[in-house]
């Protein structure tokens, strides 16, 4: 019924609504798509909304980050078509990009010229993986955060990825790149954690080797510095535009609270907030050695994401562990003493 009248709103006398304030986003419903020498675009309507938060509350509970647009995005396998309409379905596209003044100037006009009409949006494919290839890269020094060499990887990886980022985003990286391989003299009154580095030092670009050798010199402590610098960089980046909204909930005997919250603009500053929050919680979400499959580890020694994996895998460490110590023991019986 609420689709019904809210779609009769978009050619009513009232500015339309298609999207709400507030903390809410729109699933999508996807229509079709179009390939042509410009662009392969993915036509999509308006489906029924849901609460990131509480999405993303569910999916803590539930140990499950794919329950969350967030770790949604993070599953995805970059480029596959049938991911994407996925995606679409469950959390709404990352920007809604109206076909024709739906909600702005001349709405009036073009609702009467497409009288009875779904409002639909275009959704660029092109774009859409080049921004979940730009969340990934991210979320990755995240998740290797405990491990150098891992973290070492992440940082090449992000620089292998440069021909398939955007401009602007690889502009951004630049400048923390150079800085993390000590490609650029850092003076003692820059090395703060909270000063930015030189933003002249994207006019250099970046040599590959050069940056590799200068990641792989580094100590564990650095790269972890700057990686967080280059993270928190993009949180910033991507909440530019967001409104301070008041949210208020029930509380006992008939009290109100009120808290500030970040309004809704897109999807895309969502997910960014969502991962930001993961980084406050003690335990980060996991990818599983065994499936691949992402999960919120309910203990620090979870590394595996059913409990008869993780038993198996007890098994195997200890088996292991046994083995050396005897082959250990019998080579030390069988030395001659000096």
């Amino acid at each position: 019924m609420t689709e019904k009248i809210q779609n009769q709103n978009a050619h009513g006398e009232t500015h339309p609504r298609f999207l709400p304030g507030g903390t809410s986003w729109a699933k999508g419903v996807p229509l079709g798509e179009s390939k042509n020498d410009d662009a392969h675009t993915v036509r999509i309507t308006r489906g029924n909304l849901y609460d990131l938060h509480w999405e993303y509350a569910r999916a803590r509970k539930s140990g499950n980050p794919l329950l969350a647009p967030h770790g949604g995005l993070r599953s995805l396998k970059n480029g596959h078509q049938s991911d994407l309409w996925k995606f679409l379905r469950e959390f709404g596209p990352l920007e809604w990009n109206w076909a024709g003044p739906w909600g702005g100037a001349g709405w009036r006009e073009y609702a009467q010229q497409h009288r009875g009409e779904e409002p639909y949006a275009k959704i660029n494919v092109a774009d859409f993986w080049q921004k979940q290839l730009h969340f990934v890269l991210v979320a990755q020094l995240w998740e290797a955060w405990d491990d150098p060499a891992r973290l070492h990887d992440a940082l090449v990886n992000l620089a292998l990825e440069r021909e398939r980022l955007g401009l602007a985003t690889w502009t951004r990286f630049i400048p923390f790149l150079r800085i993390v391989a000590h490609l650029d003299t850092l003076p003692p009154h820059r090395s703060a954690m909270w000063d930015r580095p030189d933003p002249r030092a994207a006019e250099k670009g970046l040599d590959f080797e050069k940056f590799v050798a200068g990641v792989r010199n580094q100590n564990p402590g650095w790269l972890r510095h700057w990686a967080a610098m280059l993270i928190q960089a993009e949180l910033d980046a991507e909440s530019q535009g967001r409104r301070v909204i008041w949210g208020w909930r029930n509380g006992p005997g008939n009290r109100v609270s009120f808290e500030q919250k970040l309004e809704m603009n897109t999807l895309w500053a969502g997910i960014w907030e969502l991962l930001a929050l993961d980084f406050a919680q003690p335990l980060a979400w996991r990818i599983c050695p065994h499936c691949g499959k992402l999960f919120y580890p309910p203990r620090k020694d979870r590394f595996y994401c059913t409990p008869e994996q993780q038993a198996l895998a007890s098994k195997r460490n200890w088996a292991r562990t046994t083995r050396a110590a005897l082959k250990a023991g019998v080579m030390g019986k069988g030395r001659r003493p000096r």
